[in-house]
């Protein structure tokens, strides 16, 4: 997770997001 230095909160920022959805 190291090769995305663009966009690497895009898939940080979902799954973040959803598990605070989740909660």
């Amino acid at each position: 997770m190291s090769n995305l230095p663009e966009m690497p909160n895009i898939l940080q920022i979902l799954m973040y997001g959803f598990i605070l959805y989740v909660l």
